[in-house]
């Protein structure tokens, strides 16, 4: 009776276990991250031929429309939001 008992909770623990391993992976490919579908990049290039006054007017309006500055690359300014 005993050595039942044992068995039955050891098959019911395992039953359990095999389906967790099948349902879990289901319920992680499902979620998405929030920076998935929020997070949006853009990439301004400047030319050698701008002015420092036409360089600052756009930042400007980036940084008024809601871009985050993040980086300067070689002269492409790179904003997210």
């Amino acid at each position: 009776m005993k050595r039942s008992l044992i068995s039955n909770g050891l098959l019911v623990v395992a039953i359990v276990l095999l389906a967790l391993n099948l349902i879990v992976p289901f319920i992680q490919a499902t979620r998405s991250s929030y920076a998935a579908g929020k997070i949006q990049y853009k990439v301004f290039v400047i030319t050698d031929a701008a002015t420092l006054q036409q360089l600052e007017a756009e930042l400007n309006k980036y940084g008024a429309e809601g871009w985050e500055f993040i980086t300067n690359v070689g002269g492409h300014y790179i904003f997210k939001k």
